[in-house]
């Protein structure tokens, strides 16, 4: 349990950073990169997200509570971990229990190889910023987590940096695309699909 809960807060720091508004509970909610932004980049597959679905664990009970001080966000269950991990695995781009570079950007800028150079600068970034994310402490006992946090990490930084140049390709309606521009320009990563974290 200690290491799973370590895992998630490392997430959330790199993630976060030290501003709690930019927890995963706090992203905006009703829209993703798919809705707003018109660059044509690659998204997961919507037969891989069913399939992923369908093989990541159920939780047996009620989500995680909110700290005990009563300040900040639940933890994302352990669930969404392997929902990321078995849809990147799928893309071929979380091999071997690292990210791909070549085939992310490969995958991610099929549709149109105007945003190579884009995706690609956003890759290497996230890339670095992986290899820089804390390693469990040497203590650290009990079972480690069924799945890795770094897809799930890799997807929503990604997609930030990548949505953070969208520019004039960028949804003006709704609203909500504009409180995600404002989210990723502030936090460095977007929600990379719809999925309430609750429910995976």
């Amino acid at each position: 349990m200690k290491q799973i809960v370590f895992l998630i807060s490392a997430i959330a720091m790199v993630l976060a950073g030290p501003d709690p508004n930019c927890m995963p509970f706090n992203a905006p909610k009703d829209a993703t990169f798919a809705d707003c932004c018109q660059l044509k980049v690659e998204q997961i597959p919507a037969d891989i997200i069913t399939k992923c679905e369908a093989s990541v664990p159920k939780p047996s009970g009620p989500p995680p509570p909110p700290p005990s001080d009563g300040k900040g966000p639940r933890p994302p269950p352990i669930a969404a971990l392997c929902m990321a991990e078995c849809a990147l695995k799928e893309t071929k781009i979380f091999v071997d229990g690292n990210i791909d570079k070549n085939a992310a950007i490969t995958f991610l800028s099929a549709k149109d190889p105007s945003v190579k150079s884009t995706v690609e600068t956003a890759v290497n970034y996230c890339a670095d910023k992986i290899k820089n994310m804390p390693g469990p402490p040497n203590n650290s006992t009990g079972p480690a987590p069924p799945c890795s946090f770094i897809p799930m990490f890799a997807t929503g930084c990604i997609y930030g940096q990548i949505y953070k140049t969208c520019g004039d390709k960028l949804n003006a309606q709704p609203d909500t695309c504009k409180s995600l521009l404002d989210f990723a320009n502030k936090c460095d990563w977007v929600p990379p699909m719809k999925c309430k974290m609750s429910d995976v």
